[in-house]
C-alpha cells in the first residue's frame, strides 16, 4: 500500500511535489524530534563519540562515556529494535493514515527498515536451528505403516 501511494503520488501532476523528504518531515512534524529523543539514538551516539551526556545543562561522562557506550551497546541495540517496532512504527502508521501522500516516502523507508530488522532476526533464528540436530524442528509426523505381503 505504501509503495502504491508513493508511486501514484509521484506520477500525479497535482501531488508530485507533496511527497516530503526527511528535512520537510523535521520542519512540518515537530513530534518526529520527540520520537527521535525517546528512541535514544542521540544519547547513544554522544556516548560513543565521547561528547558525554547533558545533565542539567552540564556535560557528564565525557571521559568514560565511550567505555559505557561500548559496554552498553547490546542493551541499546535491543532497546532500538523494541522501541522501533513498538513505538515508532505504530506512530508513523497512524500519521501515514492521516497524511498518506506527504509521508509516503518516509513510511516506505521505515517499512523497508522494519523488514530488514525482521529478516536479520529470522536469519539468526534459522541459523540457530541449523546449528545442531537437537534444535531442529520436526515438520512431519511419522508412524509405522502396515506392511503388505508382496514385500512392498
Amino acid at each position: 500500500l505504501v509503495v502504491l501511494v508513493h508511486d501514484l503520488a509521484l506520477l500525479s501532476a497535482r501531488y508530485h511535489n507533496g511527497v516530503y523528504d526527511f528535512a520537510a518531515i523535521r520542519r512540518r512534524f515537530p513530534c518526529s524530534r520527540l520520537l527521535y529523543t525517546v528512541w535514544g539514538f542521540r544519547f547513544f551516539k554522544r556516548l560513543l563519540i565521547g561528547r558525554g551526556i547533558l545533565c542539567c545543562r552540564r556535560r557528564c561522562f565525557q571521559r568514560v562515556g565511550r567505555f559505557w557506550g561500548i559496554l552498553l551497546a547490546p542493551v541499546f541495540l535491543a532497546w532500538f529494535v523494541v522501541a522501533y517496532n513498538i513505538l515508532i512504527m505504530p506512530v508513523a502508521a497512524i500519521f501515514f493514515i492521516i497524511y498518506p501522500v506527504r509521508l509516503s516516502r518516509v513510511m516506505l523507508f521505515l517499512t523497508c527498515l522494519a523488514m530488514a530488522i525482521y529478516g536479520v532476526i529470522l536469519s539468526v533464528h534459522a541459523c540457530i536451528w541449523m546449528s545442531s540436530a537437537e534444535r531442529r524442528q520436526t515438520y512431519a509426523i511419522s508412524w509405522a505403516s502396515p506392511t503388505r505381503e508382496g514385500g512392498e
